[in-house]
């Protein structure tokens, strides 16, 4: 890969002409269409008035992929949090043990009004409720299991995505104030 002097008056890749292409790293671009990468040397750019058009042309096209990778990082942060809630379900966890609680209660009641011959709360109650409570709990660990491992890609590849933004977002910014002096 070489550098190219930037002296010309359009944003086109050296390769194939194309005008569509992404930054991967520090100056470095691939072009969209032939897939090869070049860089602009912008430490070599000449703010002469014959490169003038083409340092403002090039500074708007970094300023507009800017903006595009705001929006995406919005996007993928917004699915970010909406995978990691459905990745890790909090009410029926919360409602199985608040129901296991209770019942555990209600047979301690019982086994207390039980052994001072008051009839309260009776056992033929209290022992089947915490049967059924602990049979939520389980079921409530083996779903958020499941969910987790259902939606936990999901929500690492949201995150490498934000971050990957965020990285192209300061390159292109980088670029941006090496093209303002």
């Amino acid at each position: 890969m070489r550098n190219l002097k930037v002296n010309c008056s359009s944003l086109r890749c050296p390769h194939c002409g194309s005008a569509k292409y992404d930054l991967i790293c520090d100056d470095v671009f691939v072009c969209e269409y032939c897939e090869q990468k070049f860089n602009f040397d912008l430490e070599t750019v000449d703010f002469n008035s014959e490169n003038k058009i083409f340092i403002e042309e090039l500074k708007s096209c970094f300023e507009e992929k800017v903006i595009k990778l705001y929006e995406d990082k919005k996007l993928y942060y917004s699915n970010l949090v909406y995978y990691k809630k459905l990745e890790n379900p909090k009410k029926f966890s919360r409602l199985s043990i608040i129901c296991l609680v209770i019942s555990i209660l209600l047979l301690y009641l019982s086994i207390v009004y039980s052994l001072e011959d008051i009839s309260l709360v009776d056992f033929s109650i209290s022992i089947p409720c915490v049967l059924i409570s602990l049979t939520l709990v389980v079921i409530s660990k083996i779903r958020n299991k499941k969910r987790f491992n259902n939606y936990h890609n999901y929500v690492e590849y949201c995150a490498e995505k934000v971050v990957e933004c965020q990285a192209k977002i300061d390159d292109y910014n980088r670029l941006i104030s090496k093209l303002v002096r």
